[in-house]
């Protein structure tokens, strides 16, 4: 086991935050008429909507965890087995207990709309990622879970474009970015597509195998980077500002990880990591059922408080307690 490293957790946990925070705050604009006033902290970060902001965070520490573990060597065998016993066992649980508690799934299911040949887009996890293009049994996970596992699938090519040809591979795919960007015409979602977001797993990836730290010189750059977007409605297209602010907070974060790290954050940090995968599977779900029981245009900011707090005191119990019971599943089922 290779000691943790405090600044990936750290931003994990910052990134789970901004995540959840995003969907709850979705709840006020996601209506015939917009609430804005009634979100809580913030909605965007950097000039992006902090959605975006949160998952370019994912995007690049995912490429870094991955690469600082798998540094040295990987085994393939051993390398995909992880992945699966970590990814599906709790994703079926938890979507299990949604399809059959809340009515919505299985009434999608017997009423034979969508193609009930279409759940297998569900048993491989692809679900969220492909449902703006084709009709899918959708209920838990979002689309990020798809793109993980893609992620997964090639992450073994893209170490070793990292390790072995580190100049050249980083040309590469950034020319490929570049052309994609303005020569896209696919009828998916830019932000969802894998070839994009490569940028930011690469960063990830070149951070922790060639940088390792954060000088005050690349601070003083991020902040630059950051504040212009924040300040300045720069004329860009909108995937290459959520790379260059995801990056920029990205180094920004390494370097305050280091000023904050105490023993109080250590743990906060450590406590949001194990179970973010838990939270990232239940957190939209409960906070779309407890708040679709909310009159929206009769509460206040305050109450707004009120209830993001109650939301995540949902969130930790469900969490935990599918964090538990597929520890009990791997144990006996899989002895992992």
């Amino acid at each position: 086991m290779k000691k943790r490293l405090f600044y990936l957790d750290f931003i994990r946990a910052v990134a789970v935050i901004s995540i959840v925070l995003t969907h709850y705050n979705a709840v006020f604009f996601y209506r015939a008429v917009q609430l804005p006033e009634k979100t809580v902290f913030t909605y965007m970060v950097g000039g992006i909507p902090i959605g975006s902001w949160g998952v370019s965070l994912f995007l690049i520490i995912s490429g870094a965890a991955l690469m600082y573990t798998y540094n040295d060597s990987i085994c393939l065998k051993t390398f995909y087995k992880k992945r699966l016993l970590t990814l599906f066992p709790m994703f079926y649980l938890v979507y299990s207990v949604v399809f059959f508690v809340l009515p919505l799934g299985y009434r999608a299911f017997s009423s034979g709309i969508i193609p009930r040949k279409n759940i297998l887009f569900t048993l491989i996890g692809m679900d969220g990622y492909l449902s703006e293009v084709v009709p899918t049994f959708y209920l838990v996970g979002e689309w990020f879970l798809g793109f993980i596992i893609l992620l997964y699938i090639i992450f073994p090519l893209l170490r070793k474009g990292v390790t072995e040809y580190p100049k050249s591979f980083a040309v590469i795919s950034l020319m490929v970015y570049i052309f994609l960007v303005f020569n896209y015409h696919i009828p998916f979602h830019k932000e969802k597509f894998l070839l994009l977001r490569l940028p930011e797993v690469l960063f990830g990836m070149y951070f922790v195998k060639y940088m390792k730290k954060v000088s005050v010189i690349t601070l003083i750059g991020s902040l630059c980077v950051f504040l212009s977007g924040t300040l300045f409605s720069i004329q860009i297209d909108q995937i290459f500002k959520i790379t260059l602010i995801g990056i920029s907070s990205f180094l920004i974060l390494v370097y305050v990880s280091e000023k904050v790290k105490n023993k109080y954050t250590v743990s906060v940090s450590a406590f949001l990591c194990k179970y973010s995968y838990a939270i990232f599977l239940v957190h939209h779900v409960i906070i779309d059922s407890f708040m679709s029981r909310i009159n929206l245009d009769l509460i206040g900011l305050k109450k707004s408080y009120a209830f993001f707090f109650v939301c995540l005191v949902l969130i930790g119990i469900a969490s935990m307690s599918v964090y538990k019971l597929d520890s009990i599943i791997n144990k006996k089922i899989f002895n992992k």
